[in-house]
């Protein structure tokens, strides 16, 4: 064998050696990856050429492959300081490796807690090792920046732990920390007044490192870790312990979130539950969320029989059933009376709740509505005797006014007289008419057309229009279809909207009168531009009795009971009435009524002045 093949030889020999024993060590490592594993052949091979240029100075081969020793000597030297780094560079992405899986681990048990701070302790101990710390303590800091909970690995007595931790965080390093909302290493805390000694501890601590908990604006604890040897921490642990502070701030942040949101679950559970009032959700696509106890017993159902059901098929009342199918259609609240399946009548107000969908709410009104029916009665019995004497007075009033001796004075007391009897004969009519209609007497319904019950009204306040200056006009959009009610009570109403427009209004202004299609409903609304209506008085209008009181107003003769009566006959239709105002800017009376025939050739359209 020559001298080159016997140099090849070693060489190779040599590196294969190093080689084996590289991916003997690599196979005790589980997790090794395999371009860590390459990496570490490299450095074995390269060793192993290192190893024999350094044999070749203890054998008698080394004369004959080499010439010069000092060429064999830098050649050595290089491969060593390839090799060594070689290693360095190996160490660093194993160390870096660890970390990696550390901060992996720390996640994956974070996340997977139910309460992060129960994993804490654990997690304060993990990156001790980490670091190389010898203690470590883990400050958990309230909403008012008060001490909350400590963690700690350094043995103190109960009675002085609170209030150390408590002065470190006001004072200490911790403090500083938390403070300034960024980490921080000490190298030697003989050299730093950020670092509190305690005289009671038998060995003090050196060298300190510490991160907050910090994932949005507030600081939600520190984690503090100490060693008794000076320069124990670098930028390298204070980097790894900022990312384990970060991960460990999200899980906390979140955990406080989730423990909020529980505690304000149960507070509206036990809210529901207390409550007399039947509350009822859906969301928007219409299925059953939520249902009290309340409303079980209305609706006779069980909530977990018909939570995640629509609402059409969850509960068995048509009526409710109507009212939520209205609510889902529109952007506004809806409001009706039922009779539950425990025979109690109750109103239902379904509100639209952003990122919800509607809740209803189930009030019972059975009481109230007892002591209206008997309300109605007295005064339904006390305005029907008061007709008699009425009729007699304004007999006995009339004949005075024909009497030709009667002086200018007395001729005026004769006619207050009369105007006074005529207001109370009003009256008395108004409260008979809206008895009757709340009783449904004289509310037989039938197939009719709107559009041609309200061109006979427009038709009828033509001239008192004109008289007072204004201009009406009448504006009908399309097909409207038919509707079922009854012709002469929708007359009246629509004849009381005018008639209050009108006399609402001011000279020269206009009234005008809109029928439409909206859906499956067939909206009227009556627009003046009048003197309108306050905030607060509007939601009293179509209350009995009501007037506005204000020096605009004080002049225009009423019995307040025209809204209530107009809003009795468009319930009693299934329909709904509200109004739309604001001082000084008109006001637009309008109602809704059901549609249920076809669609219908537009009406024609009328303008007078």
């Amino acid at each position: 064998m020559d001298k080159h093949r016997q140099k090849l030889l070693l060489v190779v020999s040599g590196t294969v050696v190093f080689v084996l024993f590289a991916l003997t060590v690599a196979a005790g490592f589980r997790r090794t990856q395999i371009w860590e594993v390459l990496l570490l052949c490299l450095a074995a091979g390269l060793a192993g050429v290192a190893f024999v240029l350094s044999l070749h100075r203890l054998s008698p081969l080394s004369l004959d492959l080499w010439e010069g020793k000092n060429q064999v000597k830098e050649v050595g030297q290089e491969v060593y300081q390839l090799a060594r780094n070689l290693q360095q560079n190996v160490d660093r992405l194993l160390e870096e490796r660890d970390r990696s899986e550390l901060l992996r681990q720390t996640l994956v048990e974070l996340s997977a807690a139910e309460d992060p701070r129960q994993e804490l302790d654990r997690i304060l101990h993990r990156a001790m090792r980490a670091v190389g710390a010898r203690w470590g303590s883990i400050l958990l800091i309230d909403e008012k920046g008060q001490l909350g909970e400590a963690f700690l690995t350094r043995s103190v007595e109960s009675d002085q732990a609170r209030l150390r931790t408590a002065k470190v965080l006001e004072k200490g390093f911790a403090g500083w920390v938390a403070r300034n909302r960024r980490g921080s290493v000490i190298y030697d805390t003989l050299k730093d007044p950020r670092w509190l000694t305690f005289h009671e501890d038998e060995e003090k601590a050196r060298s300190a490192v510490a991160v907050p908990f910090l994932p949005r604006e507030r600081v939600l604890g520190v984690m503090v870790l100490s060693d008794p040897e000076p320069y124990r921490f670098d930028d390298a642990d204070l980097t790894l312990l900022s990312q384990l502070g970060q991960q460990a701030a999200i899980c906390l942040e979140n955990a406080e979130l989730y423990i909020a949101a529980s505690s304000e679950r149960r507070k509206l559970a036990a809210i529901l539950a207390g409550t007399m009032d039947g509350v009822v959700a859906v969301d928007g696509k219409g299925e059953v969320i939520l249902l009290n106890p309340a409303a079980e017993q209305a609706l006779g159902v069980q909530a977990k029989e018909v939570v995640g059901q629509p609402v059409d098929k969850a509960i068995p009342h048509p009526e409710l059933v109507s009212l939520f199918e209205r609510a889902l259609k529109g952007t506004e609240a809806v409001v009706g009376e039922l009779v539950t399946e425990d025979g109690r009548v109750r109103n239902a107000t379904i509100s639209p709740i952003t990122e919800v969908g509607w809740v209803a709410i189930l009030h019972d009104v059975t009481y109230l509505k007892e002591l209206d029916r008997v309300k109605s009665e007295f005064v339904a019995t006390v305005s029907h005797d008061l007709r008699s004497p009425l009729t007699r007075l304004r007999g006995f009033a009339d004949l005075i006014a024909e009497d030709p001796s009667l002086k200018p004075q007395q001729q005026e007391a004769v006619r207050r007289i009369q105007a006074t009897v005529a207001e109370m004969t009003q009256l008395v009519n108004d409260l008979l008419e809206l008895g009757e209609i709340e009783a449904g007497i004289g509310m037989e319904m039938s197939p009719c057309h709107l559009e041609e019950v309200v061109l006979e009204v427009v038709d009828s306040f033509l001239l008192q229009a004109q008289q007072a200056g204004l201009t009406l006009r009448t504006e009908i959009e399309g097909a409207l279809g038919t509707i079922r009610g009854n012709a002469a009570r929708l007359r009246q109403v629509v004849a009381n909207l005018l008639d209050n427009a009108i006399k609402y209004t001011p000279a020269g202004g206009s009234v005008t009168v809109r029928l439409s299609r909206k859906g499956r409903e067939i909206v009227l609304s009556v627009a003046d531009t009048g003197i309108g209506i306050a905030a607060q008085d509007q939601e009293q209008l179509f209350q009995k009795f009501y007037r506005i009181k204000s020096p605009q107003t004080a002049g225009v003769p009423g019995t307040g009971l025209g809204l209530a009566i107009a809003r009795s006959i468009i319930e009693q239709h299934g329909g709904r009435i509200w109004v739309r105002s604001a001082p000084g800017q008109g006001s637009t009376f309008a109602f809704a009524l059901p549609s249920v025939g076809e669609l219908g050739a537009p009406a024609e359209r009328m303008s007078s002045s």
